[in-house]
């Protein structure tokens, strides 16, 4: 249970026997309370907000030419510096991820 004046909880850990581990050590653990298979992950910085909700600058070819375009994305859970797509985006489309914050709807765009 969660402490509510500190936010503070205990754990419980099963560690192997191993010499380096001594008495009163003080140790920095991950616990993992999530996880997802087959999910398309994007960096967080790239996502966009906007009036209709959030979004992200994607590349596409129209007529020979590379164009930017504006997808609504629904987003999951976030760790570090990666959010999850729930939906919106798909595997494959090729995210602006350099100048996306100037873009506009079918601005010609070139590619490195």
């Amino acid at each position: 249970m969660i402490n509510t004046g500190n936010r503070a909880f205990q754990v419980e850990v099963h560690l192997p026997t191993d010499r380096d581990i001594r008495a009163n050590q003080v140790a920095v653990i991950k616990l993992q309370d999530y996880t997802a298979k087959n999910v398309l992950t994007i960096p967080i910085n790239t996502l966009q907000t906007d009036e209709k909700g959030k979004y992200v600058m994607v590349a596409s070819t129209d007529g020979g030419k590379t164009v930017a375009h504006k997808k609504s994305v629904t987003i999951g859970q976030s760790y570090d510096d990666k959010v999850e797509v729930a939906g919106g985006l798909q595997q494959g489309e090729r995210l602006v991820t350099d100048g996306f914050q100037g873009l506009y709807e079918g601005q010609l765009i070139t590619t490195q």
